[in-house]
């Protein structure tokens, strides 16, 4: 569980651990999907982690298809370059979120396959997560915990203006 504010970016890494294979230094592939709740986080960016470079060599990052619209992402994968494989724990992908509107997102990975260096399927345990968003205090517009005097002159200074809020579909009315 990550908690987390309205408007504010905060990262997931996907991790693994513990990773064992017949042949030592064995693991090569990954692959997976994972949805989300579009009503409560959007998705900014995803990048690869540093599990799969650990060995010093090259690896292939694909480019998982986001679909923030129905909180899902296809073909998050990586994959190492050559015929040596790494072993141990360490994390497979870093997403970047930002958060929308109060309440709880479950992230649930879906689809995961891992291989070894002969192509083997790995059998992980999955544990998926959640981040739960919740505004401090509403009319606290500068995030500060306290409706004051800042946050007045921010709203009178904009009194009129239109407001854009980070939003996964920038067709979108302002909430």
């Amino acid at each position: 569980v990550q908690n987390t504010e309205p408007f504010k970016p905060f990262e997931v890494q996907i991790n693994v651990k513990d990773i064992r294979t017949e042949i030592p230094d064995a693991f090569f592939a990954f692959q997976f999907d994972f949805s989300f709740d579009p009503n409560i986080t959007f998705v900014k960016n995803i990048e690869e982690g540093d599990f799969l470079s650990k060995g010093g060599g090259n690896t292939f990052w694909g480019r998982p298809e986001v679909d923030n619209l129905g909180g899902r992402v296809k073909n998050v994968m990586g994959s190492i370059l050559g015929t040596e494989g790494v072993s141990g724990e360490g994390t497979l992908a870093i997403i970047t979120f930002e958060a929308l509107n109060d309440g709880t997102s479950p992230i649930n990975l879906e689809n995961v396959l891992l291989t070894d260096i002969q192509a083997k399927p790995l059998l992980p345990l999955i544990s998926n997560g959640r981040v739960k968003v919740e505004n401090l205090t509403p009319w606290d517009v500068d995030f500060s915990g306290t409706v004051d005097i800042i946050d007045i002159a921010i709203i009178g200074k904009n009194i009129g203006k239109e407001v854009i809020y980070p939003r996964p579909d920038p067709m979108a009315p302002n909430p």
